[in-house]
């Protein structure tokens, strides 16, 4: 079997990459650039409590809050100097010309004004040219997978959504991930994986369990006379206490794209999308589970038709119940891209619990470290401290990877949606 990537719901950055044996075994570890500190003045959002960075075992935790101004200031402060390179990294890597700065420009108005005065006050405490911030917050377009599973398939757990974010350039993007704490002052708390200074959610949880996470649709619409996406998505935890408050939050209004918006809680998932007519469409779940890559879709059987979708339908036909975190984690790694897995996650909205991976180039996240991150007693209102961070399992090629386990697409045809799985 091929131990490599997976991809269901995300993760980012660059940093340093170590060698460790232990009992006779060589692997990978990705190391963070962040140590932890405080900023001297407490701040009446968080409690009285100053704003901080908190690393256990390589996971970077860090908690802000209060008006826009201050959650700015606050994160421009603790990660100036990580929020310069990053954006100067990510950048160069997007292809920085007056054609992307033209489409941020036209976007920046989109942006709601609490979350436009935040990466105003970023930008100033960091250091970094307002231009350059705005345009990196509005370039990210993630190639992922996500699987679901609920009810009889998950054999009485609670519902679990796992994520792969595949993205460019993983060196960045996966040792710079941080587990951002915030506190807006009259909205939800909410949980961000993602990176200092970008202010949109690509993968996310609130108090009540909403969780959301975006996939880039392939096949998606691009419009710059709308509100993008990833604000919309951040919207929706500081706003929502179910998954279909956000369903209905995302079909409100107009979005910058349609790409796949993963939204689940407790009860319920959906993986949808808004359509160029405003419309929002859903893939279809089956038995208890659904599956998203950034696949072209069947619009009459509400599925998709790549090769990582296949293989995530292949290997959840066959797969015994109960899906336990542990194998979804597992499908994960078996639909990782190669050099793009940065990020591996699984929310479980009831517990408020998070089990995260981080990759880099060379190391996807799926098949790499995972820890189990417990958030609800931050939700609760504790601080980061009481958080509890434990090391899982290495999935450890536990299922081949698509590309070893899924036949070629048939020359000039479509993909029968019925085709029996592949022998192991």
């Amino acid at each position: 079997m091929r131990a490599t990537t997976s991809r269901i719901v995300i993760a980012v950055t660059a940093g340093a990459v170590a060698l460790a044996t232990a009992s006779g075994c060589s692997h990978f570890s990705v190391g963070t650039p962040y140590r932890a500190r405080a900023l001297d003045q407490p701040s009446d959002g968080l409690d009285g409590r100053a704003a901080r960075i908190v690393v256990r075992d390589g996971v970077t935790l860090a908690e802000v809050g209060g008006t826009p101004e201050e959650i700015g200031r606050q994160t421009g402060t603790l990660f100036g100097e990580q929020i310069r390179a990053q954006v100067a990294r990510c950048l160069a890597a997007f292809g920085d010309g007056p054609e992307t700065r033209r489409r941020a420009r036209a976007l920046a108005d989109r942006i709601p004004d609490d979350h436009r005065r935040e990466l105003r006050a970023v930008a100033d405490a960091a250091g970094v040219p307002w231009d350059d911030l705005l345009t990196a917050n509005l370039v990210v377009e993630t190639r992922c997978s996500v699987v679901a599973a609920w009810g009889e398939a998950r054999g009485g757990a609670p519902l679990a959504v796992a994520r792969n974010l595949d993205f460019h350039p993983a060196d960045v993007v996966g040792p710079f991930t941080v587990v951002l704490l915030v506190r807006p002052a009259g909205k939800r708390p909410f949980v961000s994986v993602g990176w200092p200074g970008f202010a949109a959610v690509t993968s996310g949880i609130n108090d009540a369990g909403v969780a959301t996470m975006i996939l880039l649709n392939l096949e998606s619409h691009r419009r710059s006379d709308a509100e993008p996406l990833g604000f919309r998505m951040r919207r929706m935890l500081e706003t929502c206490a179910s998954a279909a408050e956000a369903k209905a939050l995302l079909a409100d209004a107009p979005v910058a794209t349609g790409d796949f918006c993963t939204i689940a809680d407790a009860d319920e998932v959906v993986a949808a999308w808004q359509q160029r007519d405003g419309s929002v469409a859903t893939l279809a779940p089956d038995a208890g589970t659904v599956t998203c890559t950034n696949g072209p879709t069947d619009a009459a059987a509400a599925v998709q038709r790549d090769a990582r979708s296949r293989c995530l339908s292949d290997l959840l036909a066959s797969e015994p119940r109960p899906l336990t975190n542990r194998t979804l984690r597992a499908l994960l790694e078996a639909v990782a891209l190669d050099f793009l897995n940065c990020q591996a996650m699984v929310f479980e909205p009831e517990s408020r619990r998070l089990d995260l991976a981080l990759g880099t180039t060379f190391v996807p996240a799926a098949g790499n470290d995972w820890h189990a991150i417990e958030l609800a007693p931050w939700f609760a209102g504790a601080g980061p401290d009481a958080i509890a961070v434990r090391r899982l399992e290495r999935p450890e090629g536990r299922f081949e990877h698509y590309k070893v386990a899924v036949p070629p697409r048939p020359a000039g045809g479509r993909i029968p949606l019925d085709r029996a799985p592949p022998t192991r």
